[in-house]
Order: structure tokens, then sequence, then C-alpha cells
């Protein structure tokens, strides 16, 4: 009789065990959930940064490569008119 009574004892902790660590474990899964939809995010927003500035690269080389072909055009204008 005393056997079975210390067997019935050693299942319920067993059972209160296993379920304390799937608690945990779902506790855990949450903030992971959490974490990574808040990198995810993150990221999204980084990569439309990286968009962006992409496009002011692009912008500013178009406006440099205009810069210089007027400076050219005004230094070539500076020199005929110096030349004559």
């Amino acid at each position: 009789m005393g056997l079975g009574i210390f067997r019935k004892a050693q299942a319920s902790v067993l059972a209160v065990e296993e379920r304390q660590t799937l608690e945990k474990l779902t506790r855990e899964e949450k903030t992971a959930s959490r974490t990574f939809a808040q990198l995810r995010d993150k990221q999204e927003e980084l990569e439309r940064k990286r968009a962006s500035l992409r496009e002011d690269g692009d912008s500013y080389e178009g406006k440099k490569t205009d810069v210089r072909m007027l400076a050219s055009s005004h230094q070539r204008r500076t020199l005929i008119f110096w030349s004559t």
C-alpha cells in the first residue's frame, strides 16, 4: 500500500514539473516572438532607409555630374574669352 502512494506522489511531482516546464517554454516562446517581430520591424525600417540613401546617392551623383559639366563648359568659355 505504501509503495502505491509513493508512486502517485512521484507521478504528481512529475506532472507539476512538466506543467511548469511547459509554462516556462510558453513564456519564452512569447518573448522570442515579440523580439522577432521587433527585429523584423527594425530590419524593414533599415531597408527603407537604405533605399532612400541609395536614391539620395544617385541624385547626388547626377547633380555632381551636372555641376562638372557646367563647370567644364564655363571653364571653356572663360578660356575662349581670355584667349581672344
